[in-house]
């Protein structure tokens, strides 16, 4: 009996018009937040930020906007943070956090005209090249998205 319900009811379902579902579906799943980090690499060295409002170094990036790609955030947050244009690597490693609901889109990059990154907005108030060899203190999610692109070069 509760199998021929459960049949009655997605046979209704998709009948709804597609506004109606997508609504439906929305205000029953879990929502999450998605970001474009980037780490953008030179010689062995990788580009870290601080910013005001968190802990740590972290790599550049930031939220997609509505109907904005990951690539597409990607180069408009190194864009506006550090004022220079990026080249990115396909594919990116994408990194899931469920306690928080985030999932930050981790891409590769060169520098693509040769610009040195310098801090372009009130969000960064320090941009440096590091060595992958030193490290420093990393903000979490930078830590994480630093060793799922590590990962994934095996």
């Amino acid at each position: 009996m509760m199998e021929r319900i459960k049949g009655v009811a997605l046979w209704s379902f998709g009948r709804l018009p597609t506004s109606v579902k997508l609504r439906l579906v929305r205000a029953g799943t879990p929502t999450f937040t998605v970001g474009a980090m980037v780490c953008i690499e030179r010689n062995g060295s990788i580009v870290l930020t601080r910013s005001p409002h968190k802990k740590g170094w972290a790599l550049p990036g930031g939220l997609l906007k509505r109907r904005e790609s990951p690539a597409e955030a990607a180069r408009r947050e190194l864009q506006e943070e550090l004022g220079v244009a990026v080249t990115l690597e396909e594919p990116p490693v994408y990194v899931l956090d469920v306690v928080a609901q985030r999932c930050d889109v981790v891409f590769r990059a060169r520098l693509a005209n040769g610009d040195e990154p310098a801090p372009a907005s009130f969000e960064v108030t320090e941009c440096r090249w590091f060595d992958r060899s030193q490290l420093p203190t990393l903000h979490a999610h930078s830590s994480r998205a630093l060793e799922e692109l590590s990962a994934s070069k095996r």
